[in-house]
Order: structure tokens, then sequence, then C-alpha cells
């Protein structure tokens, strides 16, 4: 069969929004801490439901086959050995935050990553352009 006469694929099938199960997310304050202020923040509905829908987020994770086994691998660690996990995963461990001003070739998994990082963060970022972003320092 020539790739002519092969069959199309129908696209996948995409789960509704409703059956996912989504984080339990805590009610904000109608008073704010003003101490916490700068504190990272729990993810609204909201913000889970952009990262959802997002076509970045989704265009990433098909396009970078490797992407989803790294992402298990690092659920699947817990406490330090996962915040260490994900550091050497963004190259961001000390020793290359120390080596930062070096010219360094960066593996393509650090880069898929990165790159999911940013369509995420600007997903939940909307049209925010003000909040604080990402800087990976390169």
């Amino acid at each position: 069969m020539s790739l002519e006469e092969e069959p199309l694929r129908d696209p996948p099938v995409l789960r509704p929004l409703t059956s996912l199960k989504w984080p339990y997310v805590p009610e904000e304050s109608a008073f704010p801490d003003p101490l916490k202020r700068d504190d990272p923040k729990v993810l609204q509905s909201r913000q889970y439901e952009a990262i959802a829908t997002s076509p970045t987020v989704r265009r990433i994770l098909q396009t970078r086959k490797n992407l989803p086994e790294l992402l298990k691998s690092i659920d699947s660690l817990r406490g330090l050995e996962r915040e260490e996990a994900l550091q050497k995963a963004l190259g961001v461990t000390p020793s290359d935050v120390n080596a930062q001003f070096l010219p360094k070739e960066l593996d393509e998994d650090v880069l898929a990553l990165r790159e999911l990082a940013e369509s995420i963060e600007a997903a939940v970022r909307g049209d925010n352009k003000d909040a604080l972003g990402l800087n990976w320092g390169d």
C-alpha cells in the first residue's frame, strides 16, 4: 500500500472538561493577608481550564514525544528527590546557575520542558502581562 492509498486516521477523541477530576481549590479569602501577597498562589479552576484548553500546551505535548514520560517520571517522585529532578530537567540546578554565563548547549528535554512551562505560564497568566514571569537566566 503506497502513501497515497493509506487511509486517513481519525483525530483522537478528547474528553469533555466536565469529566476530568479537578484538584481541590480552596475559596479565596475576602480579606487577603498582605504578608502573603508575594507567596505562590494556588491555581484556580479557571486557570486549570485555561491550561487544559490551551492549544499551545496540547501542541507541545503532542509534538514532544518524550515529554509525557519525563513528566510521569518526575511526578512519581516525592519530596527533595522530586524538586531536584525538576530542577535538573529544567536546567536550573545550582551548578547550572553558577555556570550560566558559560556557553552551553541545552538538552532537548530541557528545551521541551521549558517550552511547556512557558506555555502553561501564558495560559495561567491570560491577559495579565504585569505579573512576574519565568526567567531562565539564559
